[in-house]
């Protein structure tokens, strides 16, 4: 589930600028990034992402759909080795919303 609402036309002028193809491009970047997530806030249970994990979110956000689907509270894309599935879906996705002319396509 993603969380954050984003308006139909939020997603119509993120859709026709660079903002959906730079994200999808950085899935795989497994760098780390500045943001930490964490399953627990009474544990350490902290985790840097990586800059892939983080431009996941990005794209789920925009889109309004989730392309990864943890199997607990502390997995995370790059950690779950589920890049290659994640990026086949969100390019599948891509594919749909730019024909469709954006929004959801599912």
């Amino acid at each position: 589930m993603v969380p954050v609402f984003v308006s139909s036309e939020t997603r119509r002028r993120l859709f026709d600028s660079a903002a959906v193809p730079a994200p999808i491009k950085a899935l795989g970047n497994e760098n780390y990034s500045r943001s930490v997530g964490y399953w627990r806030n009474f544990r350490f249970s902290h985790t840097v992402l990586t800059v892939g994990d983080c431009a996941l979110q990005t794209l789920q956000r925009i889109a309004g759909e989730q392309f990864y689907e943890p199997h607990t509270t502390s997995s995370y894309m790059s950690r779950d080795d589920k890049v290659k599935a994640t990026r086949e879906a969100v390019e599948k996705w891509w594919a749909k919303a730019k024909k469709k002319g954006g929004g959801k396509s599912r």
